[in-house]
């Protein structure tokens, strides 16, 4: 995750598999297995609304939304990021310092992955827009505060206070698909950790811990999230009570 948080601050210059910035890459950990169709997502210019900053962007990999608080005060913020890996990562920065210790995130995984993310506004004049995951989970953005306010058929908590104690700030209590909570890590996603367990939930509440190297596979330098038959079939034999829902 290292350069994420001057990416954030950046103008926006980005590729799905990663970012160039003073003419470095830097990779963007929310990637997976491409299961959703082909898509027509471009990339486009960082459009504000409200108080929120946000960007499609189209590459290999798929389509990756940001979306940022245009209201940022310094290096004091909290992100989102939505992927067509099925990712919603909750970026944070909590003030001036080597990022490995003033960073931190949390990353979720909906599944199947259905589709690539959009984002768009609720009606004319609302303050509202609606982000849909890439498995169709829907979300409710606030412009006003640039931050989610509620899922669709679902529920979270999110904490305002931007400090590494509340663990990405972000917690999703249910979600109307199956969805894996990957955990908290500074400095890094925590995915990427294989020795770490993720806890994969399906639509009717029952969970279950699963070893991330048994979700997640290398591809070169990346940590990936693994296709959804080869999900599917993992949760068939480590956790048979739990409904796929594909």
């Amino acid at each position: 995750m290292a350069g994420l948080r001057r990416l954030f601050l950046s103008r926006f210059s980005y590729g799905i598999s990663g970012v160039l910035i003073g003419g470095s890459l830097t990779l963007i950990p929310v990637q997976g297995e491409l299961t959703a169709p082909p898509t027509t997502c471009q990339t486009t210019m960082p459009t504000r609304v409200g108080n929120v900053d946000y960007h499609t962007i189209a590459g290999s990999d798929g389509c990756l939304i940001y979306v940022a608080n245009s209201n940022r005060s310094g290096l004091l913020f909290r992100s989102y990021i939505f992927s067509q890996a099925g990712a919603l990562q909750v970026f944070e920065s909590y003030g001036p310092g080597e990022e490995s210790e003033q960073t931190g995130s949390r990353t979720y995984f909906f599944l199947p992955r259905i589709q690539a993310p959009t984002i768009q506004h609720v009606s004319e004049n609302s303050n509202f827009m609606e982000i849909t995951t890439a498995a169709q989970v829907r979300f409710r953005l606030d412009t006003r505060t640039a931050t989610l306010t509620s899922m669709i058929d679902g529920d979270f908590l999110q904490f305002p206070e931007i400090i590494p104690e509340n663990e990405g700030g972000f917690e999703i209590l249910n979600a109307p698909r199956l969805w894996i909570d990957t955990g908290y890590a500074r400095g890094q996603a925590a995915f990427e950790n294989l020795s770490r367990t993720s806890l994969v939930t399906d639509a009717q509440g029952r969970s279950c811990h699963i070893s991330n190297a048994q979700l997640f596979r290398r591809r070169g330098s990346e940590v990936i999230l693994k296709d959804d038959l080869e999900i599917r079939s993992v949760l068939a034999t480590l956790c048979p009570r739990l409904s796929a829902g594909f």
